[in-house]
C-alpha cells in the first residue's frame, strides 16, 4: 500500500509538471483540482478498506502497523496540493472583490484604484512563478511558507491602501445613508480580516446615527400624534 501510495505521487507528479498549475487560468484549474482530489479520495477510501480488512482478519492492528497506515495517509503531495487549492481560491476571490468594488475608485494620483490594487496583486503572485510549487521536500515546504509570508506582506500594503480611502469617505458621510451607501459599495472587502477590523468603529458610528434617526422619528409622530388628538 506505502508503495502503490509513493508510485501514485510520482505519477501525478509527472502529470503535474506539464501543468504549470500557478500559470493556468482559474477555470482550468478548478476542473484539475477537482479531477485530482477524485484520485485522492478514491486513494484514501482504499487506504481504509485495506485497514478495515487488516482489523478483520487480524482482530486488531499492531502498533508497527498502524504507524505505517498513519504515515501512509499523511501524504505531502496532498498536502501541498490542498495549500494551492486553498491560495489560489482566496487569491482569485480577493481579484474578484477589488473587480466589483473598486470600478468607479481613483486613487491620490487619480489612477484608476482597479487598476493600480489588481497591478500590485498581480506583483505578489508573480513570488509563487519563481519556485517550484510542487517541491514537496523540507526545503521545498519552507520555500513555500517564504513566499507566501512574501506575498501577504505585499497584499497588506494593497488592503493599506485601500482602508485608507474607505476610512476617507466613511468620515466624509453627513448621515447614516451616506454611511449605508459607502458600506453597501464597499460591502464584498469586508471578508477581509484587516479590512473589516479597521471599520469596526464607523459601524458603531452608523448604529448611534441611526438610532438617533429612529429617536427623531418617534418623537415627530409622537408629537403628530399628540397634535390630532388636541
Amino acid at each position: 500500500m506505502n508503495a502503490l501510495t509513493q508510485d501514485l505521487n510520482e505519477q501525478l507528479l509527472k502529470i503535474l509538471s506539464n501543468f504549470q498549475v500557478m500559470h493556468l487560468d482559474y477555470q482550468e484549474f478548478e476542473a484539475l483540482r477537482k479531477e485530482i482530489q477524485s484520485v485522492f479520495g478514491l486513494l484514501f477510501e482504499k487506504i481504509n478498506d485495506f485497514r478495515g480488512m487488516l482489523v478483520s482478519n487480524r482482530s486488531r492492528l499492531d502498533a508497527t502497523s498502524n504507524k505505517v497506515m498513519d504515515n501512509i495517509m499523511k501524504n505531502p503531495l496532498k498536502e501541498r496540493l490542498e495549500r494551492i487549492f486553498i491560495f489560489r481560491k482566496h487569491h482569485d476571490k480577493f481579484r474578484q472583490i477589488i473587480k466589483k468594488t473598486l470600478s468607479n475608485e481613483v486613487s491620490g494620483d487619480k489612477k484608476n484604484l482597479e487598476d493600480v490594487a489588481l497591478s500590485k496583486i498581480n506583483e505578489a503572485y508573480q513570488f509563487f512563478h519563481a519556485i517550484n510549487v510542487l517541491d514537496i521536500s523540507k526545503e521545498g515546504f519552507d520555500l513555500w511558507d517564504q513566499t507566501e509570508r512574501t506575498y501577504n506582506l505585499k497584499i497588506d500594503k494593497v488592503e493599506s491602501q485601500i482602508t485608507s480611502i474607505l476610512k476617507a469617505k466613511l468620515s466624509q458621510a453627513q448621515n447614516a445613508n451616506e454611511m449605508f451607501r459607502v458600506f453597501q459599495i464597499f460591502n464584498a472587502l469586508f471578508t477581509r480580516p484587516r479590512i473589516r477590523g479597521a471599520i469596526q468603529e464607523y459601524q458603531i458610528q452608523l448604529l448611534i446615527k441611526v438610532e438617533k434617526d429612529i429617536e427623531i422619528l418617534r418623537d415627530k409622530l409622537l408629537n403628530n400624534q399628540s397634535q390630532e388628538q388636541h
